[in-house]
Parts: C-alpha cells; sequence; structure tokens
C-alpha cells in the first residue's frame, strides 16, 4: 500500500486533510498514520466523495457526511 513520512514534526497539531475521492481508505489511513507518527493529536479527513463503507479495505464508524477522524 501507499507510504507517507512527514518533513516534520507535528506535536500536538491539528491536521485537516484534504482528499478528492476516498476509495478503499488505504491512502488517507497511510497519510494519517504518517502525520499521527509525526506527533500529530488529531488528523481530520475531508473527502468530495467516497465509496460505501463495504467496499472500503480501511473501516472505522464513519458518518454518512461531515468529516473523519483517522486513527
Amino acid at each position: 500500500g501507499p507510504e507517507f513520512a512527514a518533513r516534520r514534526r507535528l506535536d500536538g497539531a491539528r491536521v485537516l486533510l484534504v482528499d478528492d475521492v476516498v476509495t478503499t481508505g488505504a491512502t488517507v489511513s497511510a497519510a494519517a498514520r504518517a502525520l499521527r507518527s509525526a506527533g500529530a493529536a488529531e488528523v481530520r479527513v475531508v473527502a468530495a466523495a467516497r465509496t460505501p463503507p463495504s467496499r472500503r479495505r480501511v473501516h472505522s464508524a464513519l458518518p454518512a457526511t461531515g468529516s473523519e477522524t483517522w486513527k
């Protein structure tokens, strides 16, 4: 899957991660992991569109609309 690394420490930061389309969730999950590993206190994801939860590889309790917190 995708791999990301933060360029600097984000200790205590609240991050908004913007994506156009969330399909399996693997990309936003990997990005959120990298941000959390760099010290981000919270990572929120907003996307213009996404696939239904049954088709995603990464699952969480996701609202039908709005932003999501990824760990």
